[in-house]
């Protein structure tokens, strides 16, 4: 391989450059994009669990519902987490998970073949 000049060096690094700034744009571009398809498709999910929230406050009485973790202690008792999950029909377990769909997957890990 031969040796570049100086100024070849420097346009090649020049070039480079350019090149390294072009592809942070374009992932830049690309990040904002999949954030943007994300909301849309998301959004019907969030009003749907908004809306569930609101009724269940509304059929309680609530003035305030905040996030669990917004307390360092709070009673299971005040726990919205499965009612408003059988509200928007998803199936309960007795330790508050969701229980899979006919059909569905499981979150349990799958055992390796022998």
């Amino acid at each position: 391989m031969k040796k570049a000049t100086g100024s070849v060096k420097q346009v090649l690094e020049r070039d480079l450059a350019q090149l390294g700034e072009t592809l942070g744009n374009w992932q830049q571009i690309a990040g904002q994009a999949s954030q943007a398809k994300e909301a849309q498709l998301f959004s019907p999910l969030y009003k749907k669990v908004y809306d569930a929230i609101n009724a269940h406050a509304k059929e309680k009485g609530y003035t305030y519902v905040l996030k669990q973790d917004a307390f360092v202690v709070a009673p299971d008792g005040d726990n919205l987490s499965i009612p408003i999950a059988t509200k928007l029909g998803i199936k309960v377990n007795p330790q508050g998970n969701a229980t899979p769909a006919a059909g569905g997957a499981t979150t349990a890990p799958a055992t390796p073949k022998k």
